[in-house]
């Protein structure tokens, strides 16, 4: 279930609209959900509206809204205290990765950092390598 009832009509909308920071229509946030209205009032009715993550990530897109704000909004036992925890430690594992290619070459260009990184995710080499010249 939803934080606070979060998943009930008027809260809800209450919710995207705030999230959205703008006025959004009942129209605009059943078709956010891929649903027809009968089918909207009768998820939310049974519960079922705000089951799936997938289905409030899309929706956040839809609206343009940040879909790690809307779960944190939404989901009960994701704070914000998790999703700020989350994503230093993602800035940590870049800053890593970053220092250990700038370790390497501190004359280092930015096509050969980005072909280093796609080189480390791929496992392929994009390398830029210049010919060599001792022929």
């Amino acid at each position: 279930m939803a934080k606070d009832d979060a998943g009930g009509g008027d809260a809800l909308y209450a919710l995207l609209t705030g999230l959205a920071g703008r006025r959004l229509t009942n129209q605009e946030i059943w078709e956010a959900f891929g649903l027809s209205k009968a089918q909207f009032y009768e998820a939310r009715r049974s519960g079922k509206l705000l089951q799936r993550a997938d289905r409030v990530v899309a929706v956040a897109h839809k609206l343009d809204i940040n879909p790690v704000e809307l779960l944190v909004n939404l989901v009960p036992g994701i704070e914000t205290a998790d999703a700020i925890e989350y994503v230093e430690k993602k800035r940590s594992e870049a800053a890593q990765f970053l220092g250990r290619l700038s370790a390497r070459s501190t004359e280092r260009n930015v096509d050969d950092i980005a072909a280093q990184l796609l080189d480390s995710i791929t496992g392929v080499n994009h390398g830029f390598e210049e010919p060599d010249k001792r022929a």
